[in-house]
């Protein structure tokens, strides 16, 4: 898929998601038989609502803001928030103790970052209010610090089986809120059957959660993973071919993949993609070119993760002779210069005494006075890190040999 076409798609998008708020925000206060004045200020609110919410999307598109694939599959969100926006203009007529708000902004949140689930879901629930024969701020309220909180504990989760306990806080808080706007707002009398509703919600939120956070595990984290696994196998495909081609390259990726991994988790980089660029920054070997449209062809045809392009693309720009971007590619090019100079010296004495510990040195100083990390986002933590990992690896090095 070209960028441009890309473009076109997510224009397409973008203009589906202002055109369906504003006609269902209209549409919705014709049906709940709202005032003139009451349709106009709902639909001027939520035009504005959507205005910013576009805003923010094609903001993140352009900085990269969206989480792992999100920005390449913005359908997702698309579809998400569709969903979302008919729940919202429907939960009206029901209790609003059980909107299911708290599972649909934590759904926004997955398919793009967030912060667009927090604010696309605000848009929605003061939708939902504004439709309500006598809605009031306490709905908004309950609603919004519910899903907050939840998204806030999920965010960052990488697999489903971390999710019991923060699933459990977030719905502990929306559950107390029910109970205190219902003793507290409504100046109820507090007994066992007021907690009735409350307790319903919160299941239904659960099972919502539950399902939602199973599907995105199984078809997005899942279908990542299992990609990720196949690509990294030693035996994989275009890795093969690699082999075939140049057998230099092919075991200088393989020592330098051993390295990198090792590196990205002791500093908490990008695992996956940093060790797939150690694999596969030489895949110009097979057409004889260095160039990133030439190459682009080899993972687009073997299914590589949308999130692995933007890296591998930094080893195939001209400018990375000055030094790469991310912290991801700067440690894979550490790692590979440390493999080619230990190669370099064995094939030069079959035999010899290195002293890791100063080929550690010399190469990142080296890099440093040749100001290689200028552009990067590595720091210099990361590099003294990196250097004392290094140099326990001594042992490993012998596999060289």
């Amino acid at each position: 898929m070209t960028e441009k076409l890309a473009s076109i798609k997510n224009n397409v998008l973008y203009i589906v998601i202002f055109a369906s708020t504003v006609l269902l925000a209209a549409l919705s206060s014709f049906f709940y038989g709202k005032e003139p004045e009451e349709i106009i200020r709902i639909v001027v609110v939520m035009t504005l609502c959507a205005g910013i919410l576009v805003f923010l999307l094609i903001d993140n598109t352009v900085s990269d803001g969206f989480k792992g694939d999100n920005k390449d599959k913005q359908w997702r969100f698309c579809a998400s928030y569709l969903g979302t926006l008919i729940l919202a203009v429907s939960v009206p007529l029901i209790s609003n103790q059980a909107w299911p708000y708290m599972a649909m902004m934590v759904l926004l949140a997955l398919f793009s970052n967030g912060f667009i689930g927090i604010v696309s879901g605000s848009f929605l629930i003061l939708l939902s209010v504004l439709l309500e024969e006598s809605g009031s701020y306490t709905e908004f309220f309950i609603y919004f610090i519910s899903g907050c909180l939840a998204i806030v504990l999920l965010d960052h989760l990488q697999d489903t089986q971390d999710v019991g306990f923060p699933i459990f806080i977030a719905l502990l808080m929306q559950f107390v809120l029910f109970v205190a706007f219902d003793i507290l707002f409504q100046n109820k009398t507090f007994t066992v059957i007021s907690l009735i509703v409350p307790i319903v919600c919160t299941f239904i939120d659960a099972i919502i959660l539950f399902i939602t956070l199973g599907a995105y595990s199984l078809y997005i984290i899942r279908g990542s993973t299992d990609m990720y696994m196949d690509i990294n196998d030693t035996e994989f495909s275009l890795l093969v071919e690699i082999k075939e081609k140049d057998k230099d390259e092919y075991y200088k990726a393989i020592h330098t993949a051993y390295l990198t991994e090792r590196a990205a988790i002791v500093l908490g980089l990008n695992n996956r993609p940093a060790k797939t660029c150690a694999y596969y920054k030489r895949v110009g070997v097979l057409c004889d070119s260095n160039k990133w449209e030439d190459v682009e062809h080899y993972f687009i045809e073997n299914n590589f993760p949308e999130e692995t392009l933007p890296y591998l693309k930094e080893f195939f720009d001209e400018q990375s002779i000055n030094g790469f971007v991310r912290r991801e590619t700067t440690v894979v090019d550490i790692c590979e210069e440390l493999v080619i100079s230990i190669m370099y010296l064995i094939r030069k004495n079959n035999n010899p005494v290195i002293d890791y510990d100063a080929l550690i040195d010399k190469i990142i100083d080296n890099m440093l006075d040749k100001k290689l990390f200028n552009r990067s986002s590595i720091s210099f933590s990361d590099l003294e890190k990196l250097r004392k990992l290094l140099k326990k690896e001594k042992l490993y090095y012998d596999f060289l040999r």
